[in-house]
C-alpha cells in the first residue's frame, strides 16, 4: 500500500510540474508576443562588416542572420548578442575574471578569490589550435561584432 500512495505522489507531484511548464510557456510566449516591438529597418555601416547582411527578426522575437560569409555571420552575431544582451556579457566577464565585486558589491570578494583561482594560465595559443582551426577567427570575428555595437 505504502508503494502505491509513493507511487501516486510522484504521479501527482510530475502532473504538477508538467502543469507549470505549459502554464509558464504559454503565459511567457503570450508576454513574449505583446511585448514584441514592431519590426523597423534600419541601415547601418560598421568598420569590420566585409559585406551587406541583414538581421530579421521574427514576430516571435527571434533574430534571423544572413550574411555572405562566414567572417560576416559570426561578426553580426556577436553585434546581435551585444545589442540584446550586453548587460549579460559583461556580468559574465566579470564572474569569469573575478571582478564583479567592483559592480555588485563586497558580498562578492569571496566569489571573485574562488573565480581568480579559475583563471586560465598556459599557452593560449595551443589552446586556441586545441579548439579547432578556425576557432580563433570565428571567436575574434564575434568579438569585434560585440565591439562594433559599443562603438556605435
Amino acid at each position: 500500500m505504502r508503494c502505491m500512495q509513493f507511487a501516486n505522489f510522484r504521479l501527482s507531484r510530475g502532473l504538477f510540474l508538467l502543469s507549470l511548464c505549459l502554464f509558464t510557456a504559454t503565459a511567457t510566449r503570450a508576454q513574449r508576443s505583446a511585448a514584441v516591438p514592431p519590426i523597423t529597418h534600419e541601415t547601418l555601416q560598421l568598420a569590420g562588416l566585409q559585406k551587406p547582411a541583414q538581421i530579421l527578426i521574427d514576430p516571435w522575437g527571434v533574430p534571423h542572420i544572413y550574411a555572405q560569409s562566414e567572417n560576416d555571420v559570426f561578426f553580426v552575431q556577436g553585434y546581435n548578442a551585444a545589442r540584446d544582451r550586453l548587460f549579460q556579457i559583461d556580468l559574465w566577464r566579470r564572474r569569469g575574471l573575478g571582478q564583479l565585486a567592483a559592480v555588485l558589491g563586497p558580498t562578492f570578494v569571496e566569489q571573485d578569490q574562488a573565480s581568480r583561482l579559475f583563471l586560465y594560465r598556459g599557452d593560449m595559443q595551443r589552446e586556441w589550435e586545441a579548439y579547432g582551426k578556425s576557432a580563433q577567427r570565428i571567436a575574434g570575428q564575434f568579438v569585434a561584432g560585440i565591439n562594433a555595437y559599443i562603438d556605435l
